[in-house]
């Protein structure tokens, strides 16, 4: 059925250094989504309003980021964790 909802998963297989995409229907995710915590959730407008290269570019680090974040072989596109350190002590001096 085209017109069913489904969700997007991607898995970080470690062993196989491989990241896997599943479309499943939303049903099969539900409780995941009332377990888990709120996710990281940047409005679609956000995207939408920059040139799509740069939109692209935008979730891809964040896929990456997500990824190096909860496991515990990193892709080591970048260094995300210091990129992070980093932009929270600028914030911090920033106020």
């Amino acid at each position: 059925m085209k017109d069913r909802k489904r969700d997007l998963v991607i898995h970080y297989d470690e062993e196989n250094q491989k990241i896997v995409f599943y479309s499943t229907g939303i049903e099969n995710t539900e409780a995941i989504r009332a377990k888990e915590f709120g996710g990281a959730c940047p409005d679609v407008e956000f995207f939408k309003a920059l040139p799509p290269v740069s939109a692209e570019q935008k979730i891809g680090g964040l896929l990456f980021a997500l990824l190096d974040l909860h496991s515990n072989q990193k892709i080591n596109i970048r260094d995300y964790e210091t990129e992070a350190e980093e932009a929270v002590k600028q914030w911090e001096q920033d106020d």
